[in-house]
């Protein structure tokens, strides 16, 4: 037998725990056929629970590249909704979703089924999309409800092909507050390395005050200490209002407000929905790291009306990732959109996968590291599983308990040991933490088996 070699890494984000993780198979194959591959069906719905009156309840159905929003409502379903604590449930999201652009080949592609969106942009961007593997929804935490939804798709034109492996997770963070994680896996299938750019742009129109208009755009990451974030937050009704996005690896942001015009200069900011980005292969110089109203690369808040502003009085949110990829290799961004905080969810966890080559019947070490910053002590278990891209357990450990107090420093390593059985081809390594008083946690990153007659 001989194996390919791999290195990968995980980053595990942590969020509140409203029952423990049973991490089972659960597949749940799309409404109309039994196979999961093939075109994209009607986006199916993710929630954090059964109860849409609980505060902190979240629904979502994004489509399989996790783009969602009312903006063109996907074959008759509204794309996002959310309860604050002690407010109503609203529909939050204008449009949510990412460009790639790939400047060395002038190549360009907004991901996402929002025909209405995609009707807005220039035609000609150079390249194609196409879903390989449709939603595949499950159950991770016993509720009888789907939280979780497993899909890939492909990006491809001239020298460019793309494959993504999209994990989409809806979870309570406990106290009016939600998260949708998404974990994009990028392999390189082209015979050359590439260089791209991937921005997610959130339009947001929050309309807990009647009135999409006045949302203030801002971010508080510097000097706090948690990645690169920003949000999106009701003027009259901040914090519990909170859209925030955030990820450690983000290397831009913006937040406009329609009709301001950056201290660089053009182009203003407009609608969110908008051209800027398209036509400019990327986020406009004038508009890197600099929020409406406030300053470049500082703390700060736009408010309702900054200087500038224009009539609608329109806010939005974006990111910006750099990314590079040899042939053959492999990358994971994670993506998370907090709902009811004007911050992050959750403590971060790192880990790696030890093991250059994986073969059937191997054992795969996984590394993990964790520096617990919630104020709560609390005593969890790990837990590592192999699945298939159906999202099949196929094999997993849960290890025993460890008792972690604020301001600990979690290392340690675990041996999984693969079925000696296992056909060949692409699988996921998951790991997932249970019993957090910050919510669950979870990760995955591609691993390659091969095994020779």
């Amino acid at each position: 037998m001989r194996g390919f070699p791999v290195i990968v890494g995980l980053v595990l984000l942590m969020g509140a725990l409203v029952q423990p993780v049973p991490v089972m198979a659960g597949t749940a194959f799309p409404p109309g056929g039994d196979d999961p591959g093939g075109d994209p069906t009607a986006p199916i719905k993710i929630a954090t629970g059964t109860d849409s009156s609980a505060d902190g309840y979240l629904e979502l159905s994004p489509d399989e590249y996790g783009s969602y929003g009312a903006f063109g409502v996907v074959n008759g379903i509204t794309e996002d909704l959310f309860r604050p604590a002690g407010l109503s449930l609203q529909q939050t999201t204008f449009t949510s979703g990412l460009y790639l652009f790939n400047p060395a080949a002038g190549q360009q592609e907004l991901l996402s089924d929002i025909q209405e969106w995609q009707d807005i942009l220039l035609a000609g961007g150079g390249l194609d999309r196409s879903v390989t593997s449709a939603n595949v929804a499950s159950d991770t935490n016993g509720d009888t409800v789907n939280d979780t939804l497993v899909s890939s798709f492909r990006i491809f034109g001239g020298a460019t092909d793309l494959s993504f492996d999209l994990t989409q997770l809806a979870s309570s963070l406990g106290g009016g507050v939600a998260q949708l994680r998404q974990d994009y896996t990028i392999t390189n299938d082209g015979a050359g390395p590439i260089s791209f750019v991937l921005v997610r742009n959130y339009d947001g129109d929050l309309l807990w005050d009647s009135d999409f208009s006045n949302d203030e755009v801002g971010t508080t990451m510097h000097g706090a200490g948690l990645g690169s974030y920003v949000y999106m937050q009701e003027a009259n009704i901040p914090g519990d209002t909170g859209v925030t996005l955030s990820c450690t690896s983000a290397t831009k942001y913006y937040g406009g407000k329609n009709g301001v015009e950056p201290p660089l200069g053009f182009p203003a900011f407009g609608f969110g929905t908008d051209v800027q980005i398209w036509e400019n292969g990327g986020i406009p110089t004038s508009w890197v790291n600099y929020i409406a109203g406030v300053d470049y690369d500082v703390n700060g808040d736009s408010g309702e009306f900054p200087p500038g502003v224009g009539d609608p009085a329109d806010g939005f949110t974006g990111m910006e990732w750099e990314v590079s990829l040899d042939p053959g290799e492999s990358t994971t961004l994670t993506l998370n959109t907090t709902y009811g905080q004007s911050t992050p969810g959750g403590c971060q966890l790192e880990a790696s996968i030890k093991e250059k080559l994986v073969t059937a019947g191997d054992r795969v070490r996984v590394r993990i590291n964790l520096h617990h910053v919630r104020q709560q002590t609390v005593s969890v278990p790990f837990v590592i599983w192999l699945e298939d891209r159906q999202g099949n357990v196929l094999v997993r450990d849960t290890t025993p308990a460890f008792t972690i107090e604020f301001g600990d420093h979690l290392r340690f390593m675990w041996q999984l040991q693969l079925p000696p059985d296992i056909a060949p081809g692409r699988y996921r390594v998951m790991a997932g933490v249970t019993k957090m008083l910050q919510g669950t946690a979870w990760a995955s990153e591609p691993v390659e088996i091969d095994v020779s007659p």
